[in-house]
């Protein structure tokens, strides 16, 4: 037999197929084939599908609680009236402010007895004074608490030892704001402040005083 002649050439291809179909064949019954594959991804991705999934926890978001102020432990203001009982001279001094300004409103700390505010709806507590205030820029403020001494219980030497805490001037309106903090041997008195507000002129628009006039 020549290995050279058609026949046992076509022997040969034939032969060789049969023994690439026969090794497919097995491949495929041992779960090897492309087929055997694809099923075996879609037997697993079904199995997931039919796993029982946990549900995802969702975090809420909560809101902090809402803060209210804190209670007032001043127990200096127990028993205290709102308005304090004035000195007859104090009282005096005071009705004659209100008749130099229409419309004054005046409230005295209840612990001080300072007045804490006075300040008029109808006009300004002083007269332009650029001029003085050119010299000394808080000496519109000193000549209106050494005027009134008596309504406020102490005189402007009391600023004298306080603590500067705020002096500007606002850019809009030109009018400057200066805040005074009393001291004693180098120490905040508690709450113990003085405030003015002054027109771009000097002109006082209106004071307020926590200060304690005798604080030793």
């Amino acid at each position: 037999m020549k290995f050279g002649s058609p026949y046992i050439t076509v022997t040969l291809i034939i032969t060789l197929g049969l023994g690439i179909v026969s090794t497919v064949l097995w491949f495929e019954g041992q779960g090897h084939g492309p087929d055997a594959q694809v099923t075996t991804v879609r037997g697993q991705m079904e199995a997931r599908k039919r796993e029982p999934t946990e549900p995802v926890s969702q975090t809420t978001m909560t809101k902090p609680e809402a803060k209210g102020p804190l209670p007032n432990i001043d127990l200096r203001l127990e028993g205290l009236p709102v308005e304090p009982l004035l000195p007859l001279p104090r009282s005096w001094a005071l009705a004659k402010l209100k008749e130099m300004f229409p419309g004054l409103a005046v409230e005295f700390d209840p612990i001080t007895k300072s007045p804490k505010w006075i300040g008029s709806n109808t006009g300004l507590l002083s007269r332009p004074q650029a001029g003085l205030a050119a010299k000394d820029a808080d000496a519109p403020v000193r000549q209106f608490i050494d005027a009134h001494r008596e309504v406020f219980g102490h005189g402007s030497d009391r600023l004298d030892s306080a603590r500067r805490v705020t002096d500007y001037t606002t850019p809009r309106s030109s009018s400057r704001k200066v805040v005074w903090h009393q001291q004693l041997d180098g120490v905040d008195i508690f709450e113990a402040v003085f405030q003015a507000n002054l027109t771009a002129n000097s002109e006082l628009i209106n004071v307020g005083s926590h200060l304690v006039a005798d604080p030793e």
